[in-house]
């Protein structure tokens, strides 16, 4: 029978020859793993992108390397053009139409 270890992330019993816990995901083995320097999370030696920050590891050549994690720009709230919104939007318009019409009653 194989031989089970505790996941030092989530606890769970794995095989004690494991490289990656099958329930986290996450890297055990620093022959397999390193740490990323943003975000000290474990990630394959061979990744050139972060899959918890996102950073970029490797850098092109020349290229200023940044003290802080670089994070996809997310999109302004102009720029977001949700058709929810505007449906919204449409129907409190036209609501305030009605509620200001005059009333005939005499």
């Amino acid at each position: 029978m194989d031989e089970t270890k505790s996941c030092p992330n989530c606890g769970e019993k794995i095989r004690a020859l494991a490289i990656m816990c099958r329930f986290c995901q996450r890297g055990l083995s620093l022959k397999h793993f390193k740490r990323c320097p943003f975000c000290a999370e474990f990630i394959r030696i061979a990744a050139t992108k972060c899959r918890y920050c996102l950073c970029d590891l490797d850098p092109p050549f020349g290229a200023k390397i940044p003290s802080r994690p670089t994070r996809p720009a997310r999109p302004s709230k102009d720029e977001v053009n949700l058709p929810e919104k505007e449906a919204i939007n449409k129907t409190s318009q036209s609501a305030t139409v009605r509620s200001s019409g005059t009333s005939n009653k005499g």
